[in-house]
C-alpha cells in the first residue's frame, strides 16, 4: 500500500503538471519522485509542523472549489431522478461494496504514517477527532462526488478527462475561471506532496533499524538507502498511470483489507472484546477511571 499511495502522488502530480503546463509526464515525474526524496529525509519535520495548517489550506480551498464547480454543473436533481427511472436501486449493492472497499485500502495506509503520528491523552481528544475527521471526509468527499457527478457528461467525453477529472472540469469553457485552475493545483501538490512524504518517513522509521539494513553504519546514508528503494520501486509503479495504480492497485489492497481486517473487526473482533469485558468488568472500572483522570 506504500507503494500505492507514493506511486499515485507521483503519478498524479506529474498528470497535473502534464494537464496544467504542458510538462511531459516522465520529466514530471521524475522532478515530483526528486521532491519527495529529498522532503523524506530532510523535511519530513517541517510537514508534520505545518500539517494542521495545510489541512487547514486544503479543507478550505477544496469546499470553494467543489462549490463553485457544482453551482455551474448540471442540476442535481435532474440527473438524480433521471438516474433513478433508469437504474432504479441496481447501483446501490455496488456502491455499498466500493464504500466498504474505500474503507478498507484507507486502513491499510495506517501501518505507513504511524510514525508521524501522535497519542491522544484523552476519551474526549478520541472523540473529538473522530468527529473531525468525520466531518472533514463528508465536506470534501461528499462534494467533490456531487461535483463530479454534475459534470459526469463533460469530463467522460474528453479524452484523458477521468484521469483528474476536477482539473478537467476547471479549465472547461463553461467555468471561465483560471485562479480555481491554480487553487486546485495548490491543493493538488499540497495533498500528494504531504501524502508521499509522511507515508515514505513511516517507512523509513519502521525498517531503518532492521538487520538487514544495519549493514549501513551511517544512519543519515541508510535512511537516504531506503528512502531511495522505496522510492525507485514508487518511481516504477508511476509510469503504470494514476487511473491503473487507483483501480488495480488500490483497488486490490481495499480487497485484500475486506477480507483480513474489515470482517474479523467487525465479527470475530466485536464478539472477543465484549467477552473479555464480561469477564474482567474490573477492567472497563479501570479504563472509565482512566479516562476521567486524564479529562481532568
Amino acid at each position: 500500500m506504500i507503494l500505492m499511495v507514493v506511486a499515485s502522488c507521483i503519478a498524479g502530480t506529474a498528470s497535473a503538471f502534464e494537464q496544467y503546463l504542458g510538462i511531459p509526464y516522465q520529466a514530471a515525474a521524475l522532478g515530483v519522485a526528486g521532491l519527495v526524496l529529498f522532503l523524506s529525509i530532510y523535511g519530513a519535520n517541517l510537514i508534520r509542523k505545518v500539517s494542521t495548517y495545510m489541512g487547514m489550506i486544503i479543507l478550505v480551498l477544496s469546499i470553494l472549489i467543489y462549490s463553485v464547480g457544482l453551482m455551474h454543473g448540471t442540476n442535481l436533481l435532474s440527473l438524480a431522478q433521471l438516474d433513478f427511472q433508469a437504474q432504479g436501486f441496481a447501483q446501490l449493492p455496488k456502491a455499498i461494496f466500493n464504500a466498504v472497499t474505500y474503507a478498507g485500502f484507507q486502513w491499510v495506509t495506517i501501518p505507513g504514517v504511524l510514525a508521524c503520528g501522535t497519542v491522544l491523552q484523552s476519551k474526549k481528544a478520541c472523540d473529538h477527532g473522530m468527529y473531525f475527521n468525520l466531518l472533514f471526509n463528508c465536506l470534501g468527499l461528499g462534494l467533490s462526488v456531487l461535483m463530479l457527478f454534475s459534470w459526469q457528461s463533460y469530463f467522460t467525453a474528453v479524452d484523458g478527462g477521468t484521469t483528474l477529472p476536477t482539473l478537467t472540469v476547471l479549465m472547461s469553457e463553461g467555468m471561465h475561471t483560471d485562479i480555481l485552475v491554480l487553487l486546485y493545483c495548490i491543493v493538488l501538490l499540497l495533498c500528494m506532496i504531504s501524502s508521499a512524504v509522511v507515508v515514505v518517513f513511516g517507512f523509513i522509521n519502521r525498517f531503518e533499524g532492521a538487520k538487514a539494513c544495519m549493514a549501513i553504519s551511517n544512519t543519515q546514508l541508510r535512511r537516504g538507502a531506503i528512502a531511495v528503494f522505496i522510492m525507485g520501486l514508487s518511481m516504477f509503479i508511476s509510469f503504470a498511470g494514476l487511473t491503473n495504480i487507483v483501480k488495480f492497485g488500490y483497488g486490490y489492497c481495499g480487497y485484500f483489507a475486506v477480507v483480513i481486517v474489515i470482517v474479523p473487526l467487525l465479527t470475530v473482533g466485536v464478539y472477543k472484546n465484549r467477552k473479555y469485558l464480561k469477564e474482567h468488568p474490573e477492567q472497563t472500572a479501570v479504563k472509565e477511571k482512566t479516562w476521567n483522570l486524564c479529562e481532568e
